[in-house]
């Protein structure tokens, strides 16, 4: 049966001629400094992105009162349907806000950005920022509780145990040795500086030096406790243990959805002082 696949010589002369391109010209666009304060607003399709350069650039030179309302502008020219170009700008303005101490509006804006996230990105980002204007504000209690969210989400964090660490610093660091509240405060401290030292020798040399300033002031952090020896020993043992395991059930996967319940977090990490603890 004929297939009709037989080739003729004039195809295959083709197949071996080689093709030539001709280059196609290229002029790049030429953007002199700060265009965006002359650039036409009238465009409908640029006038936001416009706006937020504005805001942007009076952010870094500390104007923030002109940041906001720039950034105001924005979110006034934004499309509908820009939800996440709208969400970065009203993140732009929340940290002008607590740039002017203005906590208040910074938290507004940060819950209604949590409140809307639509993705487990999107909470993420949000809490963090909400984090922000809490310890900012230095509202300790929401903060606390800001953090314990983070870190359900993402436990090998070191930034965010010493960051809850500095909270408890705050609030516990007059309790004696008997107390829960300064069980905590040593947990967070020891397990922010066995995360630091884990990553010690794959990071880069910026972040690694970084990692070293914070090691030695959680160092001396321990030290003004005063820990006794068998306290500290036991507080080691439960979190060293801990790192040598993928919490996958705990949140390993960054899914927002199967993270461990925060209300379960003091259980999960402070109850290995339930034994040393007066009762």
């Amino acid at each position: 049966m004929e297939l009709g696949l037989a080739f003729d010589d004039e195809d295959l002369e083709n197949s071996n001629k080689s093709k030539t391109y001709q280059p196609v010209s290229y002029n790049a666009k030429y953007c002199p400094p700060k265009w965006f304060d002359d650039a036409d607003t009238s465009d409908k399709d640029t006038a936001a992105q416009i706006f937020k350069y504005r805001g942007d650039h009076s952010y870094v030179k500390k104007e923030y009162a002109i940041a906001i309302e720039q950034y105001e502008e924005s979110l006034g020219k934004l499309p509908a349907n820009n939800k996440g170009m709208k969400r970065e700008v009203m993140e732009c303005q929340t940290r002008s806000y607590v740039a002017l101490q203005q906590y208040n509006k910074a938290l507004e804006l940060a819950y209604q950005l949590k409140d809307n996230a639509s993705s487990p990105d999107q909470h993420f980002q949000s809490l963090f920022l909400l984090a922000y204007v809490q310890e900012a504000s230095q509202d300790w209690t929401d903060f606390e509780e800001s953090v314990k969210q983070l870190l359900c989400c993402h436990p090998h964090s070191g930034n965010l145990w010493r960051r809850l660490a500095q909270c408890y610093w705050c609030r516990y660091r007059q309790y004696n040795q008997g107390s829960p509240e300064y069980c905590r405060l040593l947990t967070c401290l020891i397990r922010s500086r066995l995360l630091y030292s884990s990553v010690r020798r794959s990071v880069g040399m910026f972040v690694a030096e970084r990692h070293e300033e914070y090691h030695k002031q959680i160092e001396h952090q321990i030290l003004e406790l005063n820990v006794s020896d068998e306290l500290l020993q036991k507080a080691k043992k439960f979190l060293s243990h801990d790192m040598s395991k993928v919490e996958q059930a705990e949140g390993g996967d960054n899914s927002v959805q199967k993270q461990m319940d925060v209300k379960d977090f003091d259980k999960r990490w402070f109850s290995w002082a339930d034994d040393v603890l007066p009762t």
